[in-house]
């Protein structure tokens, strides 16, 4: 939750080959987060935190290609997947 609240990770549209993602985030910005607020010591050990929360359902790959990874990749939380395309 605290992800997905005000002050967590930053939550666009974003463009990626002529395609916009609704209410997306960044997988990179996402482990910048978990290491800046605590939740991880480590960009690795967000990696396994991002993943963990993959496994469990609470959030996905926009386009289903990816489990988390610390890349620029678009990642939905699955709670904000019914209000998106």
């Amino acid at each position: 939750e605290a992800m997905r609240a005000g002050g967590g990770v930053a939550l666009a549209d974003r463009r990626w080959r002529f395609r916009t993602w609704t209410r997306c985030f960044v997988g990179s910005e996402a482990v910048d987060w978990l290491v800046r607020h605590k939740h991880a010591e480590t960009r690795e050990e967000a990696v396994d935190m991002g993943n963990l929360l993959f496994l469990a359902g609470l959030l996905h790959h926009v386009a289903g290609d990816h489990f988390f990874k610390d890349a620029h990749l678009f990642y939905r939380f699955t709670a904000d997947t019914h209000r998106a395309d």
